[in-house]
């Protein structure tokens, strides 16, 4: 993975970095999972001064280590582009991560859906959690030939008490207060 990195980073030093490009998460945010509850978001990229794009290096993460991250290209995405990165988990960004990516001679536009990323919760907490895109990372970028665009976006979803839990923390309440009160 060291490998995949430092060759992306002498890429994006290689290319004149112009303004950022968009990334959209669809839906932005969602609500109320249960644990184990899969959540997904469709993500579309697009830039904003360029032309178009002719390659893509893109790394998907959260900050959590319990959380499962997968990944899947979109038809439009797989057509678009000649070579299409495979999806690779845990380069090391985020606790969990996915990347992705791809490059093409010619430009395949200014916005594409990228695809949809699925995460497993399964194994977390309540709490508000968020999927990042984000080119602090030092590899996620568009760009057309030379030239780059930085990205950045996320999406957050919320995952709430388990209702069995939940049913039993109110229901040992209730039988605590009514032996306290027969006291």
């Amino acid at each position: 993975m060291r490998k995949l990195n430092y060759a992306m980073a002498l890429l994006l030093s290689a290319a004149s970095t112009v303004s950022g490009a968009v990334v959209t998460f669809d839906p932005p945010h969602v609500s109320n999972l249960v644990p184990g509850t899969d959540v997904q978001f469709d993500i579309t990229v697009a830039v904003e001064s360029l032309s178009g794009f002719n390659w893509a290096d893109i790394i998907i993460g959260i900050n959590e280590e319990k959380a499962d991250i997968s990944f899947q290209y979109s038809d439009a995405w797989d057509a678009a582009f000649d070579n299409v990165s495979p999806v690779t988990y845990d380069v090391g960004s985020y606790m969990q991560d996915a990347y992705v990516g791809g490059n093409n001679p010619d430009s395949v536009g200014t916005e594409l859906v990228l695809g949809t990323a699925t995460v497993d919760t399964t194994h977390l907490s309540a709490g508000t959690y968020e999927v990042i895109i984000d080119s602090s990372d030092g590899v996620t970028a568009l760009g057309l030939n030379e030239q780059a665009e930085a990205l950045s976006g996320s999406g957050t979803f919320e995952v709430i008490p388990e209702p069995t839990s939940l049913f039993f923390l109110i229901t040992s309440i209730a039988l605590l207060r009514r032996a306290r009160a027969r006291r």
